[in-house]
């Protein structure tokens, strides 16, 4: 038979980890709150800490409080509230953030000027991409396509996407959701005015490679690249010593362009010299970053979103880009590509 101290001991841990979810989760707020999106290493670090944070806070909350103590805070609810009571009640609850945190802190004084240094629109499509879901599997095929055309639509002046019900994700299709995202956050913002016939055209999920502006994206070879060719609104190059977090990037696994290709559409996060991070529609797990060999790319394509106005620029697309078009059945070469989307060595 279990003591009845042994029970209330088991029920006041019970109740202190309940008081650590809502300290950390409150915490984890504020920390995402004073660090920018593109600060992804650093959000990274503060994650990994978690777990030996949460031990620390855990046994602080549960040496600082008395039975009765924890029985009051079983009445609140709100972790704001929890967290800014714990603070009063318990000031040692704070060491362990001071521990872990403080240092993160300093680092991060470093590295915001090379932060704020980042484009504005990185910093938008990087916001859209730590708006989307993670995992749901990967599956690139025609049904995939037809089931984000189904959940993709124009309503009420908003571009609506249902991630929900599109199931398994595609790479072309992952990052166009994050492109329209963008778009939509811009204009939100009052950066961006684009009436309804482009927003529906943007909408439109259900054509053919090349056609309109989803088919020309979804297209093998340089689909986005020749989209802000056309457009005008970016520019396209090859450096990884000048890409940036939030830049887009086709990659080519072989030397095949077009019809026998084998690619990769993704938002570019950052390089080593033997590795690419990147975030996409990614095999098998499907929405999430994943880290590749950079000796396993034949050919990269940068292409940067500089200028927001000329997405305005879509109603007077020609219903089909040809080139585009023809990449299902024909091969091209790397200096076609070149040519057609004006690539740069630098942005």
């Amino acid at each position: 038979m279990i003591s009845s101290s042994v029970v209330e001991r088991r029920l006041e841990k019970r109740q202190a980890s309940v008081l650590t979810n809502h300290f950390t989760s409150s915490l984890h707020d504020i920390s995402w709150l004073l660090l920018p999106p593109s600060s992804a290493p650093l959000r990274t670090t503060l994650d990994k800490v978690k777990v030996a944070l949460r031990r620390d806070i855990w046994n602080s909350i549960l040496t600082g409080l008395g039975s009765s103590q924890l029985q009051v805070y079983r009445r609140q609810t709100n972790s704001w509230q929890i967290f800014l009571k714990l603070g009063r009640d318990i000031p040692a609850v704070f060491c362990p953030i001071m521990k872990y945190f403080l240092p993160l802190f300093l680092l991060s004084a470093l590295v915001l000027p090379s932060i704020a240094e980042l484009p504005v629109l990185n910093q938008y499509v990087l916001a859209a991409v730590k708006s989307m879901p993670s995992g749901g599997g990967y599956e690139a095929s025609q049904k995939a396509v037809d089931r984000l055309a189904a959940n993709v639509s124009y309503q009420d002046g908003t571009i609506h996407q249902n991630l929900k019900s599109s199931k398994a994700s595609f790479c072309s299709g992952a990052t166009y959701i994050v492109f329209l995202r963008t778009i939509e956050k811009l204009r939100a913002n009052n950066l961006l005015t684009l009436s309804g016939k482009q927003l529906q055209r943007y909408a439109k999920i259900g054509v053919q490679d090349g056609e309109d502006l989803f088919g020309r994206w979804n297209a093998n070879g340089p689909g986005t690249a020749k989209l802000f060719t056309e457009l005008g609104c970016g520019v396209n190059f090859t450096s990884f010593a000048h890409a940036n977090p939030g830049d887009f990037m086709k990659i080519w696994w072989t030397d095949a362009i077009g019809k026998h290709e084998r690619g990769h559409l993704v938002v570019y996060l950052s390089h080593t010299k033997k590795s690419v991070k990147f975030w996409s529609s990614n095999q098998p797990s499907g929405y999430g970053s994943k880290t590749v060999s950079r000796s396993r790319i034949k050919h990269a394509l940068f292409s940067r979103l500089t200028r927001h106005d000329r997405l305005a620029k879509a109603s007077g697309l020609s219903k089909k880009n040809q080139l585009l078009a023809d990449m299902l059945r024909k091969d091209f070469t790397w200096t076609q590509v070149v040519k057609a989307c004006r690539v740069r060595q630098t942005p």
